[in-house]
C-alpha cells in the first residue's frame, strides 16, 4: 500500500519536472506572464491638451526587437508611425485606442491573460498639441494609473 503510494508520487513529480524542463526549452506555452500589468486606469484633468481630445494608444509587443524599436519613440512619432506599424506587425503587436476629453476617467483597460502572457513590453502614448516624450513603458506595474494633465503625461502607481 505505502509502495503503491510513494510510486504514484513519484511519478507525478517525474512529470512535473519534465513539463517544467519542456517549457524551458520552448516546447510547451509559456504559462507564467512576462509582464506584470493587469490593468490600467487613464483619466484627464479638466485643462488637458489645451481643451482638445487626447487619442492614447496602449501598445502591447510580443518581440523583444520590437520593443527596442519602440522604446525611444515620442508620442508624435508614435503617431505617425502606428498605421504601418500595426500593417507590418499584426501578430506581434496589440494596439488598444482610446481618446480621453477634458475631465473624462475612461473605464479601466484590462488585459487577458493570453496578452499578458506574449508581451514582452507595454507602452502607453499620448498625442498631445505641445511637443514632448508623451510616451510611457508600464510593463513592470501591476495597475498602473496614467493622469493626463495640460500637455503632459503622468504616471500614478498604487
Amino acid at each position: 500500500m505505502i509502495a503503491n503510494y510513494i510510486r504514484t508520487y513519484q511519478s507525478k513529480i517525474f512529470m512535473l519536472i519534465c513539463a517544467l524542463s519542456l517549457s524551458g526549452c520552448g516546447l510547451m506555452p509559456n504559462l507564467i506572464p512576462d509582464i506584470q500589468t493587469e490593468k490600467i486606469r487613464i483619466s484627464a484633468s479638466p485643462r488637458v491638451n489645451q481643451g482638445f481630445p487626447v487619442a492614447v494608444d496602449i501598445v502591447l509587443l510580443n518581440e523583444n526587437l520590437l520593443v527596442e524599436g519602440v522604446k525611444d519613440l515620442s508620442g508624435k512619432e508614435w503617431f505617425k508611425k502606428r498605421d504601418q506599424f500595426a500593417i507590418d506587425h499584426p501578430k506581434l503587436a496589440h494596439i488598444i485606442r482610446r481618446e480621453v476629453v477634458e475631465g473624462e476617467n475612461l473605464l479601466p483597460v484590462k488585459l487577458k491573460y493570453s496578452q499578458r502572457t506574449k508581451a514582452k513590453g507595454v507602452f502607453v502614448f499620448a498625442n498631445f498639441l505641445a511637443d514632448g516624450t508623451h510616451r510611457l513603458r508600464i510593463d513592470t506595474i501591476k495597475e498602473p494609473k496614467i493622469v493626463l494633465t495640460d500637455n503632459l503625461m503622468r504616471l500614478v502607481t498604487k
